[in-house]
């Protein structure tokens, strides 16, 4: 599965006017949904960092070989400063597990931005915005819906998943293919809601 920076740059000015167009302008509740969307993105960007960077060093790249790929993949500047930071910190940690260091990171990121959502789930919700950009990339990629649905089941069952979650990965494919939302922001709000607790 590849990160997908590409587009993070103005998702946070975008987003929060789109929510707001669609919240009740007066209600505070609303103003912080706005605002908590938009620090989860910044934990999302921050993943997608981190997975990068260990991917590279995974590979063999040195510090600056990273820096310069994950920078590429991001050509405004607003996130330049942060990647070099979380690059940084990924060469001195070199974390021989990728998914356990991005996980608590991403954990601790989401309990320091938002008052409402549930911590632990953060790993799992991450996983499901990155199998989103995969959907985004076999659609962009001329791929059939059914198609990338049939890999999804192939995959699911080759992993051990139940049918449950096969069905929800399918049900993620659909959406994607059927959405008009960039997928910067269809991922952003997939992983707000993902995070939230469940209604008792």
């Amino acid at each position: 599965m590849r990160p997908s920076p590409v587009g993070w740059a103005a998702l946070a000015a975008a987003l929060s006017a789109s929510l707001l167009s669609t919240a009740n302008a007066q209600d505070p509740a609303g103003r912080s949904t706005v605002a908590d969307v938009v620090a989860l993105t910044v934990c999302v960007i921050d993943a997608d960092i981190r997975t990068a960077a260990i991917a590279q060093m995974h590979r063999g790249a040195s510090q600056n070989e990273a820096l310069a790929a994950v920078q590429q993949a991001m050509p405004d500047r607003t996130y330049r400063a942060q990647a070099e930071r979380l690059v940084a910190e990924v060469y001195r940690a070199q974390p021989q597990s990728l998914r356990v260091y991005v996980a608590e990171r991403l954990q601790r990121c989401a309990a320091g931005a938002a008052r409402r959502v549930h911590p632990p789930a953060a790993d799992g919700c991450y996983q499901l915005t990155r199998f989103a950009s995969d959907f985004f990339a076999a659609r962009a990629a001329g791929v059939p819906r059914e198609q990338a649905q049939a890999s999804v089941r192939a995959m699911a069952r080759a992993s051990g998943l139940d049918a449950a979650a096969e069905q929800r990965l399918a049900a993620l494919a659909a959406s994607v293919y059927a959405t008009t939302v960039p997928a910067p922001d269809f991922r952003a709000g997939l992983f707000f809601h993902c995070v939230l607790p469940a209604p008792r």
